[in-house]
């Protein structure tokens, strides 16, 4: 999968808030705050995910999930993103 970084296809921030917002909630935890989506938004996916799910019991879990997920849904999402 090619990810669109610059804003041409879709609006990036929005994009990968809504990314690690999916893995979040895929493992029951609360959405983004404020400091992890301007980390997320300049970090590496494996980054991110270590950060966002440090001291939970999920880290593990999560960096395998990324590679498993469907990806469909987030599509309409970030469609709808570019309106």
């Amino acid at each position: 999968m090619i990810f669109d970084c610059d804003g041409v296809m879709f609006d990036s921030r929005r994009s990968n808030i809504n990314f690690y917002n999916h893995l979040l909630s895929h493992f029951g935890l609360p959405l983004l705050r404020d400091e992890q989506a301007a980390y997320i938004h300049m970090a590496t996916a494996d980054e991110s995910v270590r950060y966002i799910f440090r001291g939970t019991p999920y880290l593990e879990q999560a960096l395998t999930y990324r590679f498993q997920m469907d990806y469909t849904p987030l599509f309409r999402i970030w469609s709808r993103s570019r309106d």
